[in-house]
Order: structure tokens, then sequence, then C-alpha cells
């Protein structure tokens, strides 16, 4: 009777985030007879809030995921999600600075106030002076994005600044790539349990950066010879055949 007077109680509050993940990181509820009776809660709860609607899929899968129903597995799972979200929204929309987008993003999550007016865009979206009408659009476009990801993961992950160490995991960028090679005389450190571990190249792989900005970052392309594996961040991917981003103007090198 306890137990149905307080599921009626909550049932009647505006949730927060934190209340949601801790029915879900929680492996059993008295207030619940099963995890399917969990999951129509939840998913009536985050229906019923304008702020937890878009976590609504991150939810889902997170529950449809093998991972173990941790606080900690769960931040893990938001922590890959957010940077394969990211990258493929610098890709997409050729951001020219990820230093700089995450900073942005960074200090959003950090006054969980979303920058709609903040002079950072300026830093990561390339415009030309006499054409700030096109720079507007395309910052328009951005702001979508970012907002959209900034809405799923606020309250859920903090920090997304690159936060270079003096030791732990090897980082490539853009200016670690010459001559069809990397060059490994000016490698950034980082702790990789932060990143996507789809980020790696390993030994024999190929990396190759996606954005040319007004030309004036020629693409480049350089194969993993050594037998160490390396974090790629700034606009790099690994060379795939089958994808669509790949095409002829890479083979000159």
């Amino acid at each position: 009777m306890i137990a149905r007077d307080f599921l009626s109680y909550i049932y009647r509050l505006d949730l927060d985030t934190e209340y949601i993940l801790k029915l879900i990181v929680l492996d059993k509820s008295e207030l619940f007879n099963n995890e399917e009776k969990k999951r129509e809660f939840i998913n009536i709860k985050i229906d019923s809030s304008i702020a937890l609607r878009p976590k609504k899929k991150l939810i889902n899968e997170f529950l449809d995921s093998s991972c173990p129903r941790t606080e900690k597995s769960f931040k893990n799972f938001c922590r890959i999600n957010f940077e394969n979200m990211l990258r493929e929204i610098i890709l997409s929309e050729q951001l020219y600075s990820e230093k700089s987008v995450r900073e942005f993003m960074d200090n959003s999550f950090r006054f969980e106030k979303f920058g709609e007016n903040s002079v950072k865009y300026e830093e990561f979206i390339y415009f030309s002076r006499s054409n700030f009408a096109e720079f507007n659009k395309k910052r328009e476009e951005v702001k979508v994005k970012l907002k959209n990801l900034f809405d799923i993961f606020k309250g859920f992950i903090k920090d997304v600044k690159i936060n270079y160490t003096e030791t732990g995991f090897p980082v490539i960028n853009i200016r670690n790539i010459k001559n069809g090679k990397l060059i490994l005389d000016q490698l950034n450190y980082c702790n990789i349990d932060k990143f996507s571990k789809s980020n790696i190249l390993f030994p024999g792989e190929i990396a190759i950066n996606v954005l040319s900005t007004g030309g004036a970052t020629p693409y480049k392309i350089g194969m993993n010879r050594t037998n160490q594996k390396f974090l790629f961040t700034q606009h790099l991917i690994k060379l795939d055949f089958n994808n669509e981003i790949v095409d002829n103007k890479f083979f000159c090198h």
C-alpha cells in the first residue's frame, strides 16, 4: 500500500535527471515488479517532461544494452555516445576547431545553459568577413545541432574538453601527419577512458583529415607504421573504402 501511494505521488512530480538516473542504475526496486514496469514508468515520466524528452532515445538504448546497471557504466555509455555524436557534427558541418567546440560545450554544461549568443561560434565556424549572411545561416544550422546535443546530455556528463597530460594514451592530430606517415615528435597524451574506442588508430591503419577550410589546410593522409595505438582527434578519420567521405581526392597522396 505504501509503495502504491508513493508511486501515485511521484507520478505527479516533474522528475529531474538525477532521479531518472537512479531508476536506471538500480538493479532491483521494491516499487516495481519487473524491468518492464520500470521501463514503462521511466518512459511515461520522460514523455511528460520537456527537459527529459530529448534524452529518451539515449536512456532506452542504455536499457536495451548489455551494460551493467551501474552509475559508472551509464556515465561511460553517455561519454561514448557524446563523443560519437560530437564528432559527427564536427565532420558534417566542417567545424575547424575541435578545441573551441569542446570549450563551448564544456561551458554550456558547466553553467547548465546553452550558449545561444556565444562569441565562440566565430572560433569554429569558417566565414568570410565579406559574407556575414552566409556565416549567420551556418551558425543557426550548427546551433540547432549543438543545442540538441546539449539537451540530450545535460545532467549526464561534464568536462568535455580534451585535457592533455604528460603521460597516458598518445593523441595524434593533423600536425602529426606528413608525407604519408605519422610524425611522433610532438605528441600529446590524455586519459583514454573519456573517449570512444572507435577513435583509436591501430598499427597498419590509415588516418586522413577530411576538412580543408578555405584552402588553408590541405588534405593529408598518413599510415600508422608503428606498433603503437593512437587516439585521433582534430578532424581525422580512419580510411574506410566504404565511407562516402572518402573519394578520389585522397589517393593523389
